[in-house]
């Protein structure tokens, strides 16, 4: 090109001139004006062009560029990298790789198009070298837009880098303290603002979560609500770079509270603590609550009373991330309890609800008083009068049980003997039965709403009959109040036995005698007499008959005294010799016959105690006598019989336990007083939490939770515990056939208790026998397990066929066919939900009834009154399918193939 010019010059043509032949020589190839330079397209897309400073000038500032970029072409132009100079406004070059602008050739190949992509290009040249063209340069004009800048946040911190204002304080201090930042140089309106909630909410300034003020061209916007975390302030202003704010305000955590309060529960909605004890079990049962992931400091709690902040009364324990706080004294009812100046914590104010107890009342008191200083009911009667007058009272307002009451004898030993109690309307009578509980306590306790509280009782102890030691021809006996004779029957006439009671002075009336009977013997009957000493202070009594041995003397009436019975014994020629003692034993010391076996076997063949009487054939029953506690002849229950020369006495009946017999009258022999004891068996007790079952002690029958169908499945089966500690030998079990089986059951032994597990369902209508345990009725169980039973089809499957041998349905039409031959098939009586149905692809993939591939429903059969479940295959790719059921209770699982022939 430059040759040609050159030659074109020699010849006498102007540069001009030369351009224009050269561009009349090239008018195919490139579109020039007639000055020979490069055409620009009119069409500048986010732009415009100054033909006279050859300018391109960019519509959009450097804010909004990069989604409005400027292009612009130049007409039937083909350029290449290497016709193409880009220059920034510092003088550096820029290479198409650096990204800021591109080019390429237009669709119909004859234009070249550029692109500036980045603003940063202001200021830049484009100088185009291409043969047969005079260069030209291009400017590039792109207004730069300024940022905007951020001046003075309070209460609040900003990050550049990340435009980030972060809160000084968190969303428990925040409203006291809201953050606020300044803008400089700029007035902005609502709409240059654009704010967003974190969940994508735009929030404008009437919503009163954020508020701005412009002053003197600054404006300052104020972050009014904490719950702005995390939202975004967007700034766009014509002239101003737009910029996107990031809000961070530490939302504070509420205080947590551990589920479990010790002795109390919560209330969250009042924030209240509600303690499980009311004032008078408090001490106790202090209830106690966990604050969780915070260990607090004293500094951090203010409990405060009706009588302002107290720091007694309460406590509290940490670890390294909870706090425990102790509610000590009852007398906090009613107070508040501040948690407070926690960092990153919301402070918060619980509520305190202890119950207040009352104290019980005592009403009308029956022969006493009640002295209520010192809580003491006082008898009106003494000890040897006591009966027929026993001390009540009435507690007012409460409705006792025995467990309510605990009384303690003067040993401070617990007793439930000797007393009653019987509740009335909203009233207790206790009464005191037995003057013994003289300096006995009765603690009433554990009522709902009162104090417990520990009476007194005092009843007067009247004195014992002293008996002088100087007994002529006999002694005494204290323990058993019994005078005994030094002379037997033989020589008792001229022998008598003769003793005194000290400082007693007592009339006819006052004694009562006896023989061994029970026939009153009165002093007229010259069998006996009394006189008062010489020394005016005693009372003696002779007894003149040796046949009163056994008799007995009873004192009473005597004012101060206490009733007292004496035992007459004068020694007779022989004892009476006890030999061959069957089913049990007899203690010569106690002159107790005590049985072998106790009365759960006693009536069994064999079983009954007897012993013989040596040497005397007792003939009829008038020398052995049957007496009970209260001294009663019992003629049933026992037998006597002769053999040889002895006599052999049955005891028949169990029910004999802790009676007397009598052998009496017998010439030459002293009557004797024998004791029968026979073993009261009690029952074996189960204890009512059987696992995985129930226990109907009505029938004596243990029934499981679970039926067949899952009871091997682990901790399904059922155990029950008994009272007792057995071995193998005390367990029966038999099956439902009634053959006794060792298999599927077992039993361990622990403390004093035996668990029996049933491991095998097919137990069920088995019987568990308990049996030979000393001291305990045998006792029979029965084992009920439900049996589940199976799944069944309904012969009518419409377009198929059911095999229940390997429970497969198989369609009668192939794949071909069969979407409009669905197969069909419904289970009888069962009403299954999705949840009871697992369908599998022939990969074992799961197919929802969702994907409308299989259906299901439930229809009722009038004919047969039940409700069935239809199963409808809607889909031949369903060959090799598997339908589960499972889950439906009463009923084992079963898993049906599903077979549809592929065409």
């Amino acid at each position: 090109m430059k040759k040609l010019l050159a030659i074109l010059g020699s010849i006498g043509l102007t540069s001009t001139a030369a351009i224009s032949v050269v561009a009349c020589g090239d008018k195919n190839n490139s579109d020039v004006d007639g000055d020979g330079n490069i055409v620009v397209s009119p069409t500048i897309t986010n732009g415009s062009y100054n033909s006279d400073s050859k300018t391109f000038i960019a519509q959009y500032g450097s804010d909004k560029y990069q989604e409005h970029k400027m292009s612009f072409s130049l007409n039937k132009v083909i350029l290449k990298t290497e016709n193409i100079l880009v220059t920034t406004v510092e003088g550096n070059n820029v290479d198409q790789e650096a990204g800021l602008w591109n080019f390429w050739i237009s669709e119909n190949g004859a234009n070249t198009v550029f692109e500036i992509e980045d603003s940063s290009l202001n200021g830049a040249t484009i100088e185009i070298n291409l043969d047969n063209h005079l260069p030209i340069i291009f400017k590039i004009v792109i207004h730069q837009d300024e940022n905007i800048i951020v001046n003075n946040v309070i209460n609040g911190s900003y990050n550049s880098n990340t435009t980030t204002f972060t809160a000084k304080y968190g969303s428990s201090q925040y409203n006291d303290n809201i953050m606020r930042f300044s803008l400089t140089n700029v007035s902005l309106s609502e709409n240059n603002l654009n704010v967003v909630k974190s969940d994508g909410t735009k929030v404008e300034t009437k919503d009163g979560l954020w508020s701005f003020v412009v002053i003197d061209n600054t404006t300052t916007i104020h972050i009014d609500d904490y719950h702005l975390s995390g939202a975004t302030i967007q700034i766009n202003l014509d002239g101003y770079n737009s910029i996107t704010f990031k809000i961070v305000i530490v939302q504070d955590k509420e205080i947590g509270i551990n589920n479990t309060v010790a002795n109390g529960s919560y209330n969250s909605d009042s924030k209240t603590f509600i303690a499980s004890y009311r004032s008078a079990q408090y001490s106790d049962h202090k209830m106690s609550f966990t604050i969780n992931d915070l260990t607090l400091n004293p500094n951090n709690i203010v409990v405060k009373t009706s009588d302002g902040q107290v720091t007694t009364g309460w406590s509290l324990t940490t670890t390294t991330n909870t706090t425990t706080i102790s509610l000590d004294d009852y007398h906090l009812n009613g107070a508040t309890v501040r948690i407070q100046d926690v960092n990153g914590y919301w402070p918060v104010t619980f509520n305190v609800v202890i119950n207040q107890d009352q104290n019980i009342a005592v009403g009308s008191v029956t022969n006493g008083g009640y002295q209520a200083d010192i809580k003491t009911f006082i008898a009106s009667n003494p000890s040897s009068t006591y009966k027929g007058h026993e001390l009540s009272f009435a507690l007012i307002g409460v409705t006792l049980s025995a467990d309510d009451i605990v009384v303690k004898n003067s040993s401070g030993t617990i007793t439930t003997n000797g007393w009653s109690s019987k509740p009335s309307d909203e009233n207790t009578t206790i009464t005191i039965n037995d003057y013994s509980l003289n300096e006995a306590t009765i603690e009433i306790k554990g009522i709902e709403g009162y104090w417990p509280i520990v009476f007194k009782i005092n009843i007067n102890q009247d004195k014992d009959v002293f008996v002088n030691p100087d007994v002529r021809n006999g002694k005494y006996d204290g323990n058993t109040k019994t005078f005994t004779a030094d002379y037997g029957s033989s020589k008792y006439d001229d022998n008598h036995l003769i003793f005194s009671l000290k400082d007693f002075i007592s009339t006819e009336e006052k004694m009562v005698v006896k023989d061994l009977d029970g026939q009153v013997i009165d002093q007229a009957s010259n069998r006996w007499s009394f006189w008062t000493a010489d020394d005016g202070a005693s009372t003696v009594i002779e007894i003149k008959d040796a046949n009163m041995n056994g008799a007995t003397i009873e004192i009473k009436g005597i004012e101060g005294y206490w009733p007292v019975t004496f035992n007459i014994a004068i020694i007779q020629d022989k004892h009476i010799v006890i030999e061959d003692i069957k089913n049990g034993k007899y203690d010569g010391n106690t002159k107790t016959f005590t049985a072998s076996y106790g009365n759960s076997t006693y009536q069994e063949e064999n079983h009954q105690m007897s012993f013989k009487v040596k040497g005397l054939p007792l003939e009829g029953k008038d020398f052995v006598l049957v007496r009970n506690d209260g001294g009663e002849k019992i003629t049933t229950g026992w037998s006597l019989t002769i053999s040889g020369s002895d006599t052999i006495i049955t005891i028949n009946d169990y029910n004999l336990n802790n009676t007397k017999a009598f052998i009496q009258n017998i010439d030459g022999y002293w009557p004797e007083i024998f004791n029968i004891a026979i073993p009261q068996d009690q029952n074996v007790v189960v204890n009512p939490d059987v696992s995985n079952g129930k226990y109907d002690g009505n029938t004596k029958t243990f029934t499981a939770s679970y039926g067949n169908s899952t009871y091997q499945e682990e901790n399904h089966q059922m155990s029950f515990e008994l009272n007792h500690v057995l071995s193998a030998d005390n367990i029966v079990v038999k099956n439902s056939s009634g053959t006794i089986t060792t298999n599927g059951w077992n039993f361990k032994t622990s403390d004093e208790n035996t668990t029996i597990t049933i491991s095998d369902y097919s137990l069920n209508e088995a019987t568990i026998e308990i049996k030979g345990i000393e001291g305990y009725w045998p006792i029979v169980f029965n084992v009920a397990i439900p049996q589940d039973q199976n799944v069944v089809v309904n012969p009518d499957v419409s377009n198929g066929k059911y095999d229940e041998t390997n429970k497969t349905f198989t369609a009668d039409y192939g794949s071909d066919q069969y979407d409009s031959n669905n197969m069909y098939f419904s289970l009888y009586d069962l009403v299954l939900d999705e949840n009871n149905i697992v369908v599998k692809d022939a990969d074992d993939n799961v197919i929802n009834v969702t994907t409308d591939r299989w259906y299901f429903w439930t229809a009722f059969d009038n004919n047969k009154n039940v409700t069935n479940t239809v199963f409808q295959i809607k889909d031949s790719k369903l060959n090799g399918a598997t339908i589960e059921i499972k889950n439906v209770k009463g009923y084992w699982p079963i898993t049906f193939k599903i077979v549809i022939p592929q065409s």
